[in-house]
């Protein structure tokens, strides 16, 4: 067994370990930004890259489960020293009990040699190689969750994430919807510009002719649900910028949900659009397609840095000269009252509905950072209602399932307000949006009924 850490691990699973260690700081970078941190330290090709997403994607969504597991076979706990070995241990379960053409000696051997990286932990070799010796060799249909298992541990949601839930979501089929939670999302696009029915369909077949192309099989490219210019990729495997599409700014990166909100903003050419929390700037984007890029719109994120990729993405998009961007600070106090047909606030949120493309949320946040928030949206709120002129709309938007971030900060918000009114989706909306209205001017996404995240959408007219 020492013998063989002389070579060492694959690259693939030493990626996935270092993000996995990183990924349990509150601080620390998204997944996605930890993982390209590890293609840029290590030698990871293309293959690599899937396996590791595969295996920190899938540790996060059932870890839980995977600590459960781990749980028989210590006889007591590890030391919080040996967060190395813990996690080593745990990405060994999960390869032996969810993937089914990992072979045992890969699995063990790879562990072993992991906890060698770490000096400190070397003298864990020993019980890393013993117990997921025993793991793989135990038979994996009995090591899955059954039907017996509670929802909560079966899809490895916290406790009180699942209280929050059962009180926000009364009508809706928790499981299901927390089942769908834990399965990785398709690439979801949005065609750029102002395109025709028939324009929005040669697109597609594009699309799909690419996709195909780069993946090397046929790749299936669905429609939106809900939006016409919306697109979704199922299968292919590759990064939307391998896209010929995406990189000549035809279509960008976009969950439907978020293309349900600019739709249920109704902008129109010639209006005054404020995007007051703009960054990384899809939202940005759409919006000034939606207002056929005729009219002004102004864009405003909290620091400089935020505007990097708000730029970088208008600048892709071809439309870095016509939006007016801006640190909110510096221009926020040179607008007008009752100046702006429409003000969109896309609100910082606890960000639970997109667990689906960020497992790590779910660990990370905690009951204190949604009250945290709440005060956060609803001071922009308060900033941002002034702004609209009467007539206009203040649209709110968060992509979480909380109450307390979304029907129960709408419902304050109007009780505050008397100038303001819940107001009905835009006549011009091209699609039924009553499935999924929960109020007057309020509708929801779901992610296991609507395949897009879960987004709480708010649409308030100034009547007075």
């Amino acid at each position: 067994m020492l013998a063989a850490t002389a070579r060492p691990p694959s690259a693939a699973r030493a990626a996935a370990l270092e993000v996995l260690l990183r990924s349990a700081v509150r601080s620390a970078p998204g997944v996605e930004d930890l993982i390209e941190e590890q293609r840029r330290r290590l030698p990871l090709s293309p293959a690599d890259i899937g396996l590791a997403r595969e295996l920190v994607g899938g540790v996060l969504r059932n870890r839980e489960w995977l600590e459960h597991l781990l749980s028989r076979y210590l006889e007591r706990p590890l030391p919080s020293g040996a967060r190395a070995v813990h996690e080593s241990l745990i990405l060994g379960i999960y390869q032996s009990v969810y993937l089914d053409r990992v072979p045992a000696h890969a699995i063990v051997d790879d562990a072993v040699r992991l906890c060698a990286l770490h000096r400190t932990e070397k003298s864990y070799q020993g019980l890393t190689n013993a117990i997921l010796r025993r793991v793989t060799r135990e038979n994996r249909a009995s090591m899955l969750p059954g039907n017996t298992v509670a929802w909560p541990m079966k899809y490895s949601i916290p406790e009180w994430i699942a209280s929050d839930a059962g009180e926000s979501l009364k009508d809706v089929d928790l499981e299901e919807f927390f089942a769908s939670q834990n399965i990785p999302a398709a690439l979801q696009l949005r065609a750029v510009g102002t395109l025709s029915a028939e324009e929005v369909d040669h697109l597609a077949e594009r699309i799909a002719s690419e996709a195909s192309f780069l993946a090397g099989f046929p790749v299936e490219v669905l429609r939106g649900r809900y939006v016409r210019e919306c697109f979704e990729i199922r299968g292919g495997g590759f990064q939307p910028e391998k896209l010929p599409s995406f990189r000549s700014g035809q279509v960008t990166v976009m969950d439907e949900a978020a293309q349900i909100c600019v739709q249920l903003a109704g902008v129109q050419p010639g209006q005054r659009v404020l995007d007051a929390c703009a960054s990384p700037g899809g939202k940005t984007a759409a919006l000034w397609d939606a207002m056929a890029r005729k009219g002004s719109l102004t864009a405003l994120d909290v620091s400089d840095s935020k505007l990097v990729r708000l730029k970088d993405t208008l600048r892709r998009l071809r439309a870095i000269e016509q939006v007016q961007i801006g640190v909110t600070t510096d221009l926020f106090h040179t607008m007008e009252r009752d100046s702006f047909d429409c003000v969109l606030v896309d609100a910082p949120c606890s960000g639970l509905g997109t667990m689906r493309r960020h497992p790590e949320i779910r660990w990370r946040r905690r009951p204190i950072d949604v009250a945290d928030l709440v005060e956060t949206q609803s001071r922009l709120l308060e900033a941002h209602a002034p702004l609209v002129k009467v007539g206009g709309h203040l649209v709110y938007a968060v992509c979480t399932f909380t109450r307390e971030e979304g029907t129960r900060q709408v419902a304050r918000f109007l009780a505050r307000h008397g100038e303001f009114s819940p107001a009905p989706a835009p006549p011009e909306l091209l699609f039924d949006a009553t499935p999924l209205q929960v109020s007057p001017g309020v509708w929801r996404t779901l992610t296991h009924r609507d395949g897009c995240d879960c987004f709480v959408i708010a649409r308030m007219k100034r009547i007075g």
